[in-house]
This record gives C-alpha cells, structure tokens and sequence, in this order.
C-alpha cells in the first residue's frame, strides 16, 4: 500500500510516497511555500502566507494521489506550531482536504529527522552531530550507532534569523557579526555536549546541506550521482560558505549547483553551517538527503504494512 508523507516545513512543503511491498517504488516533490515569511514578528501566519500554504497543499495531495498513494499523512513544525493562527490552517486542511495534520514539537521533530538519518547511512559507534537547518528552527542531536546521546531544538531558522536581524544582501560584516553572536548565545549549551562527547562527524540532513553539496561538487556542477549519503569536502564547504555570505543574490543564483529556491537565504544558512563547523574540529562532514519525512515513513511503514 502506498503511503504519502507531507512534511510543511517553514519555507518548503516536500512530498514523500513510497510503497513498502515495493522499495524500489520512491516519488518526491517539494513547493516553496515561505509560510513563515512576515510572522515571526507578528506571532501569526500572514494571510499570503495561508493563502501559499492551501495552493500547495491541495497540489501536493493530488501530486501523492496520482501516484497511487492510498494513506496521506501531513506533519507540521515551526511555523504552524509557533504561530497563534496556526490551528486555523490545521482546521482548513482537515474539512477542506479530509487531511489530517499533526503539529509536532522540536524534540519529536529532531527524532524523526535522526531516524531519516540512520537509514541514509550506518551511523558510527563513536558519536556523531546531527544537524537539519530549517526556515524557523534547527534540530541538533548527539548520537553513535542506534543510542541518541543528546538533542535540541534551537529557535535559529534561516527565516526567523532573516526576520530578526534584516540583514543586507549580501551579509554585512556587522550582520555576520551579530548573527555569529546569535548564534553563540543559543549554541552555549551545544559547545558543552560537543566537549563531552567528541564527535568527529557532522551529518547535514537534507535542506541547505543539500544545495551546499551541490555547489561544492568537483568540478562545479557535475551532475550529482543520488546516494542517501554523500560526504562534503570540508575545507570546499568552509570556502563555500565564506564567498556565499559575501554575494548578492543574483550572484548567488549564477553559481553551478545553486538550487534557485534556496538563493535568496543561502547566506544564512552558510553563516549557520560555517559557524557550526568551526565550533568543533570535526574530521568528517556527510550530507544526509533522508530528513523528517524519510524518518516518518521508515519509522511508520511497517504499521502500514498489513493494513
């Protein structure tokens, strides 16, 4: 039976479907929707913002029924839990769509994310950071083989960071300044679990890590050959992540590899992931492309099985 998995992330809505009695069987998309655009400040979802949210919906459950899903299950995070109107579009879905949404909490979030993450890669007995940059949080966890040491929600989404600091495009050097300030404020409690546990690996899940692995491919814009894991070359990154916080956007759009909805907050993400780099001397850097939907369905899939 074929299953689908709507993951409404802050900036991107993604669709997952795929068939547990068939595992070659995989189908997936994703629409940009910028819910959170404008309601950080405010505490509530934009009218725009619900209005994006219910167009991509609707395509996206039509795109999971066509290819055949029979179950479509709809997970919502920052935005929507943060967001004082958030139940508004919860409700909108169920009596419009008949689909069901569950609002889940950063710790959930990171749990299913750190699932995705074990079954893109075998995940070392030594412990290993797992970090999934999102539009209004990021998940960090601690963990080695099938234990989960450590994990934490921080409020420090590219789009929150973007709404509450309004830096310029490119970065200034005072926004790149208070950002990395922000930023050490929130990771404090991080930098002593980093101490206490060591990790020699750093696995970026999905998103942003993505388009960094893209763009650091050699030579620039080889065609990626898929893999659920792909190891990043950690100086490339380092020196990715430096120019892209010194390009405009048109810039950034002209660079091989750059994934055009991603672009506009790039800069951002590469001044998180430059400043979670240089927290720890970490000796390998791995792309995980499973996240919170591949770590739903591997984590729900077997329920489904014998319905």
């Amino acid at each position: 039976m074929r299953m689908a998995i709507i993951d409404m992330g802050t900036n991107t809505f993604n669709v997952l479907v795929r068939d547990p009695g068939n595992p070659e069987f995989e189908f997936s998309d994703k629409i940009p929707v910028r819910l959170g655009e404008g309601g950080f400040g405010t505490g509530r979802l934009s009218e725009a913002a619900v209005e994006r949210a219910q167009g991509a919906l609707s395509s996206l459950m039509e795109m999971a029924k066509n290819q055949g899903a029979v179950r479509i299950e709809a997970l919502a995070t920052s935005a929507i839990r943060d967001a004082s109107n958030g139940g508004e579009l919860v409700d909108w879905a169920q009596r419009t769509l008949g689909l069901h949404i569950e609002v889940i909490d950063g710790i959930r979030e990171a749990q299913y994310i750190l699932e995705g993450v074990r079954h893109a890669l075998d995940l070392p007995a030594d412990p290993v950071l797992v970090v999934d940059i999102g539009g209004g949080s990021t998940e960090v966890l601690v963990a080695k083989g099938a234990e989960t040491l450590w994990m934490k929600s921080f409020p420090l989404g590219v789009s929150r960071l973007k709404e509450l600091f309004c830096p310029s495009d490119p970065l200034s050097i005072d926004d790149q300044a208070r950002l990395h300030e922000h930023c050490a404020m929130h990771f404090k409690g991080l930098k002593d679990e980093l101490r206490q546990y060591q990790p020699r690996w750093l696995i970026g899940s999905s998103g942003s890590f993505d388009t960094l692995a893209d763009l650091v491919r050699v030579p620039p814009g080889t065609p990626e050959v898929w893999s659920p894991s792909e190891p990043i070359a950690y100086d490339a990154a380092l020196s990715m992540c430096a120019l892209l916080q010194q390009l405009r956007l048109e810039e950034r759009l002209r660079l091989p590899g750059m994934a055009a909805f991603r672009a506009e907050l790039m800069g951002i993400s590469a001044l998180l992931v430059q400043h979670l780099l240089e927290m720890h001397p970490f000796q390998h850097f791995i792309l995980s492309r499973y996240a919170l939907k591949e770590g739903v369905y591997f984590s729900r899939w077997a329920a489904y099985r014998v319905l």
